[in-house]
């Protein structure tokens, strides 16, 4: 968990990491072009606990519910400032692209040099110049 300090309304926001789970229900229940929102921006506001050191729900802030409501108050900026830095920390990034490209081309280079089965005969996609 980690909590920040919004830049303009300097409220205290504790949140947690997201899960499978919660992007999920997310995805179940977004409707992004209704709430004015984007899908990580309704993940990354699923994930907040507490609000001032006070958990959500005390607040009146239901994470189930629509988010549009409460983010309504608060400035752009802090909405914009929380997603980016919910992103940073827990959604992939280029180091993380990077790698997946290279295993991927690693595994489709495995992939082409492994037999292929055909029948009861096993076959190599390779062909070999002797």
């Amino acid at each position: 968990m980690h909590t920040i300090e919004l830049p303009r309304s300097k409220d205290k926001f504790t949140f947690r990491a997201p899960t499978v789970e919660d992007r999920r229900e997310m995805l179940k229940t977004y409707q992004g072009k209704e709430l004015g929102l984007g899908p990580e921006d309704v993940l990354a506001i699923r994930c907040i606990e507490a609000i001032n050191n006070r958990p959500v729900e005390d607040v009146g802030f239901d994470v189930s519910g629509d988010p549009y409501s409460f983010m309504n108050d608060y400035p752009m900026y802090d909405l914009s400032y929380y997603v980016e830095l919910f992103a940073v920390l827990y959604l992939i990034d280029e180091e993380g692209r990077r790698l997946a490209a290279e295993t991927a081309k690693e595994l489709m280079g495995a992939l082409q040099k492994s037999p292929v089965r055909s029948g009861k005969k096993a076959t190599s996609q390779t062909t070999s110049t002797t």
